[in-house]
């Protein structure tokens, strides 16, 4: 699946916006995030330009059907 989407993300970019969304959730205490959704919304209140890489993964991982 990942080569699926390869075009849709940067895995180097992804990493470091991984980590820089993990400090700015550290900041942010009165925050709760509990699932993808809450992550989602977290980081589009900081604008389209910021966690491009990890705005499409939670775009993806919330659309694709998935079953058990």
């Amino acid at each position: 699946m990942g080569r699926f989407y390869d075009t849709d993300l940067d895995g180097s970019e992804m990493f470091t916006e991984i980590m820089d969304c993990r400090m700015l959730r550290k900041t942010r205490a009165d925050v709760k995030l509990s699932t993808p959704e809450d992550l989602l919304r977290f980081i589009v209140q900081y604008g389209d330009d910021m966690f491009p890489n990890l705005r499409a993964v939670l775009l993806i991982l919330l659309t694709v059907a998935t079953s058990m």
